[in-house]
């Protein structure tokens, strides 16, 4: 019986250097496995040769897709015509982990079933679901051509692929759309197979935000454009996109933000430098003007924490007081909360559990800005907007100004939860909110609505990230589409995360006792206070300990 043949050949260099001896004295230390580009792997995929048995058609046509290569012109050879001509690979894409490769049987009515326990799924749009603890079981029907091979001729839309192949195959894309305050840029992570992630970007944009956005974003490409004529052409690092004639009728002022939407969203790819933009094959005017600018608020460089009772900064090696009267230490302090750079707002803290206050500097007592039974944390915005809330919510959060001006904004599926967590996004954009729901935590984010003065009016819908994780202690915005994350899952140890917006979370070195952490703009600035006061500063690999005696590090935010 002749058997499938997959052919795999694999060309791997490695050089060696000088042999050394292992060390046998000193410390031990804790090292994460660096990120090793894949080898040179060539695969040389083969269709049937004849006179295989079903479970083998179905075993190498899993096999032929496992590889993630479109148009998966191998798999085909797999099936009947018709089943080839019918088959939508690209609809929807099963991502198992590799310790857990499907398994397949074949049933006593001759159907071939295919088992296994996916972790996410990625949809045509490419948005990335995560799938926890989920198992399916796919049918295969074959039927015998004329020579008597067998082929599969029924079989459900879609592919099956390791989280290996996921990582090499696909990237991150996040699709930048605009606030409806013309503020800020607004990510929408996908994910795109890399072979196609260019024009995958481009349609992407042009088919619009994802569900949970809709309301609360915008795009500058007029309604109804399409790819053009020309369509979309990639050199070296160049771009070109052809637009359909509809794009013509787009508004002169709006072209500045189509070009920043465009640029933003393939930039991301990293290899893309230059995005040229025609318009059924015609030059389109003001596409070779200046992009729309938006800047993101600087944070300030130096973190606040609490030293016992005082307020500090710590700059490096050592602390800075910054308020240790005795009003502040009376207080009860806990939480502060540090204005972007250059706002010239004051630094704020939750006194006992019920108020907000200012703290004091040489020109200014300390002053209670809000009242409220419980408040969670506070956390600033673009505009010096502080955000808290009572810990059991009536469907509302609490925008303060420094002031003292109070704006509900209106969040209508928080009514009567319980809310331990409120963090706004550096472009002020999106909230992270931490509610409990039957006793479980969930890390969700939705879109701010704004008014044209920057003055917040209301949330979007939710948005579910890191379902895994059932006990959240503390989060932080890393960047605009990464959230740290201090957690557990069901029955585990507490670690911190990194979770995109719509996509892996990811987990790092643990820091036992783990109670709080800050971060500004990027993974290696993060910071986390444990429960005993030890300060750890994140490294290339681990965690250091650089202070000890402090809680509730903050950066901007």
């Amino acid at each position: 019986m002749k058997k499938v043949v997959i052919a795999v050949g694999l060309a791997l260099s490695l050089l060696l250097g000088g042999c050394a001896a292992l060390p046998t004295t000193g410390e031990v230390h804790l090292v994460e496995p660096r990120d090793i580009p894949a080898p040179n792997v060539q695969v040389q995929l083969q269709g049937p040769l004849g006179e295989e048995e079903p479970i083998e058609i179905v075993n190498g046509f899993l096999e032929a897709t496992r590889f993630g290569s479109a148009p998966f012109e191998y798999a085909r050879r797999f099936l009947t015509e018709d089943a080839a001509r019918s088959w939508d690979p690209d609809s929807i894409v099963y991502v198992y982990a590799g310790a857990n490769q499907p398994t397949t049987e074949q049933e006593a009515d001759g159907r071939i079933s295919v088992s296994v326990k996916p972790v996410a799924r990625i949809d045509e749009q490419g948005h990335y679901t995560p799938m926890e603890d989920a198992e399916m079981t796919v049918d295969f029907s074959l039927v015998a051509d004329a020579e008597g091979n067998w082929r599969i001729g029924a079989l459900d839309d879609g592919v099956m692929i390791s989280d290996l192949t996921f990582n090499q195959s696909y990237v991150a894309a996040p699709l930048q759309f605009i606030s409806d305050d013309d503020a800020a840029l607004v990510p929408d992570m996908r994910w795109f197979p890399k072979a196609d992630a260019v024009e995958a970007v481009v349609q992407g944009l042009l088919d619009g935000p994802s569900q949970w956005l809709t309301h609360a974003v915008k795009s500058a490409f007029p309604e109804g454009t399409t790819i053009g004529p020309e369509g979309v052409q990639a050199t070296d690092g160049a771009v070109k996109v052809d637009l359909s004639a509809t794009a013509a009728s787009i508004r002169p002022a709006d072209v500045p933000l189509m070009m920043t939407q465009l640029y933003q969203s393939l930039v991301a790819l990293t290899d893309v430098t230059v995005v040229d933009v025609t318009v059924a094959g015609q030059t389109l005017v003001g596409a070779d003007g200046p992009a729309r600018e938006f800047a993101l608020p600087q944070p300030v460089t130096t973190p606040y924490l609490l030293a016992g009772t005082s307020l500090a900064r710590w700059i490096g090696t050592e602390l800075e007081i910054v308020d240790d009267s005795e009003e502040f230490a009376a207080s009860a302090p806990r939480d502060p909360a540090v204005p972007y750079a250059e706002s010239g707002a004051p630094i704020v803290y939750i006194a006992g559990e019920n108020e907000l206050r200012t703290v004091a500097t040489e020109s200014a007592e300390s002053r209670v800005l809000l009242e409220g039974a419980n408040l969670v944390a506070p956390s600033y915005d673009r505009e010096s907007w502080i955000w808290t809330t009572p810990r059991v919510s009536d469907g509302t959060l609490l925008a303060v100004s420094e002031a003292g001006e109070v704006r509900p904004v209106s969040v209508s599926w928080l009514d009567g939860v319980t809310v331990s967590s409120v963090r706004v996004s550096p472009g002020g954009d999106r909230v992270a909110i931490v509610r409990s729901v039957d006793d479980v935590d969930q890390l969700v984010v939705a879109v701010v609505r704004r008014d044209t003065s920057g003055t917040p009016l209301s949330l979007g819908d939710p948005f579910e990230i890191a379902p895994g994780l059932t006990e959240i202690v503390d989060v932080t915005w890393v960047d605009q589409i990464n959230i740290g994350v201090l957690g557990s899952q069901t029955g585990g140890q507490r670690f911190p995360y990194l979770a995109y917006m719509g996509g892996p979370v990811r987990q790092r070195p643990q820091v036992v006792g783990a109670d709080s952490l800050t971060s500004m703009r990027s993974e290696r600035s993060m910071l986390i206070a444990t429960e005993e006061g030890t300060l750890w500063q994140r490294t290339a690999v681990n965690w250091q300990a650089v202070y000890s005696g402090v809680s509730d590090p903050a950066y901007s935010g």
